[in-house]
Order: C-alpha cells, then structure tokens, then sequence
C-alpha cells in the first residue's frame, strides 16, 4: 500500500502545482511539465508493479506469443488486430521485457487519460485526484479495454461538436483494440438525449432488469454475438459457470456522485458555459448503472470502465456550482472517505488490483 499511497502524494502534489499555472496567466509550460510529471509517476508504479493483477498472466502469454510472429501473421490474427500489432510493435523495440512492455502501455493510457481531462476542465486538481480515486487501477486487470476506453473518451469533444466522420473513425480504432466498444457504442450517442428522458430512463432500468436473468438466456445472448460474428468476445464471456457479481460497495461509491448532481441540477444547468453537462452526467449515470448490472455478472460491471472516467468531470462541476467552501469540503471529504472505505474492504478481494508487490512478491505495508 505504501507504494500506493507514495503514488497519491506524488500526484496530488503536482496535480496542485499544475492547477496553480492553469490559475496564472502564461505559465502554460509549467503546468504541462506537472502534468508530465503525474503521467511518469503513473506510469513508473504501473510498470513496477511486475506480476500483479488478475490478467497480468494472460497479457504475458499474449505478449510472449504474438512478439516472436510475423507482422503479416499479426495482421491478420483476429477482430482485435490493431492491439496485437500494437503488442508485436513494443515486442520488436524490445523483447522479452514485460516490464518494458507494462511501460509503454501505461505511457499510452495514461497520457490519453490525463491530458484529455487537461483539456476538459479548468479544475485540474480534482479531476486527477478522483481520476486516482476511480480509474488509475481498472489499467491493472484490462490493459486492453482500457487503452479503448481512454481512446473513446479523448473522441468525446468530436461527438460533442457534431464531427461525426472523426468520432466514427476512433470508434473504429478502439473496436480493434476491444470489441466490448461495438457493444457500448450506442450509449456514447444516447448520452446526448436529456437525462431526464423517457426513453433513456427505460433502456437503463432494462439493462438492470436484464442483468437479474441474463444468466438464464446467456447461451442465446452468445448465439447473438456469435452472429455479429464477436467470436472474441464470446470466447471471453461465454463460461459464466463461476460467475460472481461485483461487491455493492462499487456501486455505493458511484452513487453520491450522480445523486447530488441530480440535486443540484438546476444550479449546474446555470453554470454549463459549455454545454457538456447534459452528456457528461449521462455517461456518469451509465457507469452506475453498468456497475449495477454488474451486481449479478462482474462482466457487465466492466462495461462501466467506459463511463467511470466522466464522473471526474462532473465531479469538478459540482465544486464550481458550489459557492459556499463549507459545501466543498464536506462533498469531497465524503468522496475521499467513501473511496478510502471501498479500498480497505475490497483489499482482501481484490488485492491485486493495488500496486503493492514488486516481482518477487515482496509486499508493501
């Protein structure tokens, strides 16, 4: 844990000195070499953290496997071909060096991640604090869906602005990395109807009710992928006879969030300069209810890695539409208190999620 927490410290400082330049006029260098600074630590700890997570063996065998092969055999290794050729490519510039290879696909998520939301908002040091709270681990156990999930959520402002041609081709980019983006795709769009709207509001109580008998039709639901020829994916989800759900507490530390911005609405309403509100509470409203789902069947719960990341902007925009200190400081004391809580009942669970052993199983704490 301390190699985590060292991590926090690092980043909430230079998450500070990066929200001082972005305060001064002309210090635009010196908030971009913090954040350079952030994206390092990230992905230092990312890459050291040799051995950890559930899927780390899985990516090593892909890695050790697809590495040694040639380009044109990769190219034309399955639905998923941009990813492979992205594993042959670091495989080439350096082989049989996991380490090496944890690095630069760290280097690639997290810079995506962080200067995206650099872009997005003018509150820096929230963002990349819940950014640690909510995402900077999910990298650990689905290093490929995530890389596609950072890929969609930099496109967002191409959705936003109506620049359909581009946002489509980043679609397509990251369905090469992560065929669950084919199946999430829809919502990116629906995210733009009003929150409040009657037919959205039906599609996310469907995808609850849903996820409480999928078990009972998951051949067909298989069948189905099978016929928009997902082989990949039904090859990742089709064996649900160990399945288990996700615990309630990921779901408890989602919900403050959208609940008090379903609150105070009409204040954040005011204060959308940018129009952005609408769509960023909606993908924070996804996360939830994916989260939900995933209650049942943990992989519906991964669908949510999607959307999770949005909740660090409305989180910002709840700070701006608060114009008592008082209220800043017991929103975000709750958050920080509910995310630490999550951490120390998940850690016997999930243990391997968090950043605490080096190669030989040495243990931090």
């Amino acid at each position: 844990m301390i190699v985590y927490f060292g991590l926090f410290a690092w980043v909430i400082i230079f998450a500070a000195i990066a929200q001082r330049a972005r305060n001064l006029e002309n210090k635009k260098g010196r908030e971009n070499f913090a954040i350079l600074l952030i994206i390092t630590g990230m992905v230092y700890v990312y890459a050291i953290r040799w051995g950890v997570g559930t899927d780390f063996y899985t990516y090593k065998e892909n890695y050790e496997m697809i590495g040694p092969r040639t380009f044109e055999s990769v190219r034309k290794s399955g639905g998923e071909w941009i990813f492979n050729i992205l594993v042959w490519g670091i495989y080439q510039l350096k082989p049989n060096d996991i380490i090496f290879y944890n690095m630069i696909m760290g280097l690639i998520i997290y810079t995506i991640a962080i200067k995206t939301i650099q872009r997005s908002t003018d509150k820096i040091f929230l963002a990349i604090m819940f950014y640690m709270f909510i995402c900077y681990t999910y990298a650990f156990n689905g290093t490929r869906q995530m890389l596609a999930a950072m890929l969609c959520f930099s496109a967002y402002p191409f959705l936003e602005k109506k620049k359909y041609i581009p946002y489509f081709i980043v679609l397509f980019l990251a369905s090469k990395i992560h065929i669950t983006v084919l199946v999430i795709c829809p919502f990116f769009f629906l995210g733009e109807l009003p929150f409040n709207n009657k037919k959205l509001v039906l599609c996310e109580i469907l995808i609850v009710l849903f996820s409480l008998y999928v078990t009972k039709y998951w051949d067909k639901v298989m069948e189905f992928l099978s016929f928009l020829k997902m082989d990949k994916l039904v090859e990742d989800y089709q064996d649900i006879t160990r399945a288990y759900g996700t615990k309630f507490i990921r779901v408890f530390v989602k919900i403050p969030i959208v609940a008090v911005a379903l609150w105070r609405y009409p204040t954040l309403k005011k204060n959308d300069t940018d129009g952005r509100l609408n769509y960023i509470l909606n993908m924070s409203i996804f996360s939830v209810i994916f989260t939900i789902a995933g209650l049942r069947i943990v992989n519906l719960a991964r669908f949510s890695d999607y959307f999770s990341i949005y909740q660090c902007l409305l989180i910002t925009r709840l700070f701006k539409s608060m114009n008592i200190r008082q209220e800043q400081v017991i929103l975000s004391t709750c958050m920080v208190i509910c995310y630490i809580l999550m951490w120390v009942v998940l850690l016997h669970v999930d243990s391997e999620l968090l950043p605490y052993k080096l190669e030989n199983g040495k243990v931090f704490n």
